[in-house]
């Protein structure tokens, strides 16, 4: 066959092919420059309706990327079909458009963790209460998820076998979580810190043989200021194990006193002080009444009368308590001393009054 001849079959060919190329390129070019414009004509229908909602921004830039990376993927798809290339039979086109989409649904799934407030979605969803120190740690663990999921799809789309880089990475994992599980369990002890809440900044707690005020409630270590000022650094893995008493939570505390009345104490003198002693502690305003007991509850064998006074104060700090506590002790030494000058040959059924707290001392502290 002549040359000019086989040029002559060959030119309408390439003129096709050609006419064809430029197309696709033309339908890419503009479907990239009119990317902004088509998402404008899209969310036209929804823009009026969510600008009216106090979520209408964050939604509108949830839905603004996916939409984007769409219509990229519809553009590949025309020059694809202007190019007269089938989808379904060429798999590295159909893998791209493929992963194309699958990037589109991870981006919006990412973009509304973004934006949804987790805490206050899951507590109107089930009822549980979370703490939003821990809404960062939520919003990372969540889109770690997103990324891990989409990127183990968009690489299976590539003929890649996630399963090996699963346990070839499996081993290197396996080793830095051993080198790292005290940070770990410290950071896990955090989570449980804030989402119990046994105690927060400010409280007075004792934790084994350690007590103070907590300053300071950190990823790893819990800041414990102690009574002679040292700072004590406890791992938040240990605050996970161990009982906590936080002193700060207290709504009332508990008193007990222990009096001797003597061994020659008569059965009237008894029953004054026991009289006494029971409305002295239901004059003070700062004790519990209905709690409060003063009740006569062994013979020693010395001899010795002991007499048992329980109850609650209604006071948290330990020098408010402590106070009262010393006001209790004071009323009760003194009654107890008085009760040598009651005349044992009284009748049972005359008791003298208690004396009278006097308001000056009812002022509580």
């Amino acid at each position: 066959m002549p040359f000019d001849s086989l040029m002559n079959e060959i030119a309408p060919m390439l003129r096709e092919i050609g006419l064809r190329v430029l197309l696709a390129v033309l339908a890419l070019l503009l479907t990239w420059a009119m990317r902004r414009v088509l998402l404008r004509l899209i969310l036209v229908p929804f823009r009026r309706r969510l600008e009216r909602t106090p979520l209408g921004a964050a939604v509108m830039d949830v839905l603004s990327q996916p939409i984007l990376i769409g219509i990229l993927a519809l553009g590949i798809f025309i020059a694809m079909l202007i190019l007269g290339i089938d989808p379904r039979q060429d798999t590295l086109l159909r893998a791209l458009i493929n992963t194309l989409l699958f990037l589109a649904v991870a981006s919006a799934i990412y973009r509304v963790v973004l934006v949804v407030k987790l805490a206050d979605g899951l507590s109107s969803a089930t009822g549980v209460i979370i703490d939003r120190r821990l809404e960062p740690f939520l919003n990372a663990a969540l889109r770690l998820v997103v990324i891990v999921l989409a990127a183990s799809v968009i690489l299976q789309e590539w003929g890649v076998n996630v399963s090996a880089i699963v346990a070839g990475l499996g081993v290197g994992t396996l080793g830095i979580s051993l080198a790292a599980q005290d940070t770990v369990a410290n950071l896990f002890g955090f989570v449980s810190i804030v989402a119990d809440r046994p105690f927060g900044v400010g409280d007075y707690i004792a934790v084994q043989d350690i007590e103070g005020t907590v300053e300071h409630v950190g990823l790893r270590s819990t800041a414990i200021r102690k009574m002679d000022q040292s700072r004590v650094m406890i791992p938040n893995s240990v605050l996970n194990k161990v009982a906590i008493s936080n002193w700060s939570r207290l709504q009332k505390r508990r008193f007990q006193l222990t009096l001797n009345a003597p061994a020659d104490a008569q059965h009237t003198q008894m029953e004054w002080l026991l009289s006494s002693l029971r409305q002295m502690l239901s004059e003070l305003p700062k004790v519990e009444h209905d709690t409060s007991v003063v009740l006569f509850t062994k013979i020693n064998d010395n001899g010795t009368l002991l007499i048992e006074l329980r109850g609650y104060i209604l006071e948290v700090p330990w020098v408010n308590y402590m106070r009262e506590v010393e006001r209790i002790n004071l009323e009760a030494l003194s009654l107890l001393r008085r009760m040598a000058t009651i005349d044992p040959r009284r009748s049972t059924g005359f008791l003298p009054q208690a004396p009278v707290i006097s308001d000056e001392n009812r002022q509580t502290n």
